[in-house]
């Protein structure tokens, strides 16, 4: 499958966060992301269209399979190590990358898109 676009991408909530000395350094957002078969494959999920130019850190909040996923449940969401290649769907049964259709929800921390 194709990489998503922003249209794959709702919004829930978003802020910036700030060093001690209220300097903006990252923002933070909660997500849903619509997947159809995707999310196991580099590229899938790119950080431009959930807002970001680099994505270091996120989570899942909880996945919604909405009529089936395609390998098994998804555990967990992770970050391609060069912060730029974007987010990946883990397959909860075997810890590994995997194709997922349906809602995933989640939080990302990142340098935002100019």
């Amino acid at each position: 499958m194709a990489a998503i676009t922003s249209a794959n991408v709702t919004l829930l909530r978003s802020w910036e966060v700030m060093d001690k000395a209220g300097v903006f350094r990252e923002k933070s957002s909660d997500l849903a992301i619509v997947l159809s078969t995707q999310g196991g494959t580099a590229g899938d999920i790119p950080p431009s269209a959930l807002g970001f130019a680099k994505i270091y850190w996120a989570s899942a909040i909880s996945f919604n399979n909405g009529g089936g996923n395609t390998n098994d449940t998804v555990g967990a969401v992770g970050v391609y190590t060069d912060f730029t290649t974007g987010l990946f769907t883990v397959s909860a049964s075997t810890g590994a990358p995997a194709n997922y259709t349906g809602t995933v929800y989640c939080r990302v921390t990142g340098t935002p898109k100019l």
